[in-house]
């Protein structure tokens, strides 16, 4: 429960991070602005560049920022990471010539100023130090919100980085390898995983290149498993989507393309909001008169947020055999 608290928190602290950033650098960009003592310190280059990413992050964020968050986070960390430190240099100025004046005055000129005017320069250096605090906090809990929510760890070891010069040649080969397979089904699909891992090897195995999928699910999971199965999409469209694609005329031609397909699988996420039955009724009918459901699981991830899916088959294409590891005709 402890784990889950501290992954629950990680990932607010983030979201809240990666959202907030845009809105935050174009509000201390156009205060800086307003600011007469500005002087002019923000160049053309530098304005134009930081809402240039501003505008960015805030438009691929939405896309990016949804589920699987360890996955994404790389996708939208660069655009952040500039903007944070941006900001963090905002926030602490020349901190480190105030905090090491003897690499920028003479010594003797130090001593005299803070001899003879050691309040004025308490009271200078208090607000440095708590604007040096709150960046240290921030790129803290950052940082610890990153161990927590991405496998950090896990990714260090797997890098076989801490392991020699010849465990990271062995294994920048062993990837290497992988991703020169087309598709590289064993990156996300390796023998013996479980889950959709499982389900995308079962595609993998038993449809003919020739045979098209269908999933029906409302989350980004559907995408992996035209990719890295190598079979193409069923009815048209690569998600089916109540916003998209529900209404009777697109449900309409989503059968009149299944009719002209070989469409010998079909994959339903049954963990999803809206239930695929009752968005779409025309399309859920024709499978109704036309597979049969064999098996419905999650294929062994124990996760509490594992995605149950039932698969169903065209009955009216005889199984060539059974694909032993999910017990699951086959049709290849």
């Amino acid at each position: 429960l402890l784990g889950q608290v501290r992954e629950a928190t990680a990932r607010v602290w983030l979201a809240l991070l990666f959202w907030t950033l845009p809105p935050m650098a174009l509000l201390v960009l156009f205060l800086r602005r307003l600011r007469s003592r500005d002087g002019g310190r923000s160049s053309a280059f530098e304005r134009s560049g930081i809402v240039s990413l501003a505008v960015l992050a805030a438009a691929a964020n939405p896309v990016l920022l949804r589920e699987a968050t360890a996955s994404r986070l790389a996708d939208a960390a660069a655009p952040a990471a500039v903007l944070l430190a941006w900001l963090l240099h905002q926030l602490i100025g020349d901190l480190p010539a105030r905090a090491l004046p003897s690499l920028a005055r003479p010594r003797g000129a130090i001593f005299s100023e803070q001899r003879g005017q050691p309040v004025r320069v308490l009271r200078s250096r208090l607000p440095t130090l708590a604007r040096a605090c709150l960046a240290v906090a921030l790129l803290l809990v950052t940082s610890v919100s990153l161990w927590i929510e991405a496998p950090f760890w896990n990714n260090l070891e797997r890098s076989a980085i801490l392991s020699g010069p010849s465990a990271v040649l062995a294994r920048g080969s062993e990837v290497a390898r992988a991703l020169a397979t087309s598709p590289p089904i064993d990156v996300i699909a390796p023998p013996g995983q479980t889950g959709q891992g499982a389900l995308i090897r079962y595609v993998s195995a038993c449809l003919k290149p020739t045979d098209r999928l269908l999933v029906a699910a409302q989350r980004a999971v559907n995408y992996r498993f035209y990719f890295y199965s190598g079979r193409g999409f069923a009815g048209g469209h690569p998600t089916l989507h109540p916003r998209l694609s529900s209404s009777l005329e697109d449900q309409q031609l989503t059968v009149t393309r299944l009719q002209m397909q070989s469409v010998p699988i079909v994959l339903v996420d049954l963990t999803q909001a809206r239930p695929f039955e009752s968005e779409f009724p025309l399309v859920n009918r024709y499978l109704m008169a036309n597979h049969v459901a064999v098996q419905e699981s999650s294929f062994g991830d124990a996760q509490s947020n594992a995605t149950v899916f039932r698969v169903s088959v065209d009955r009216r294409i005889p199984p060539t055999g059974v694909y032993e590891p999910l017990s699951l005709p086959c049709f290849s």
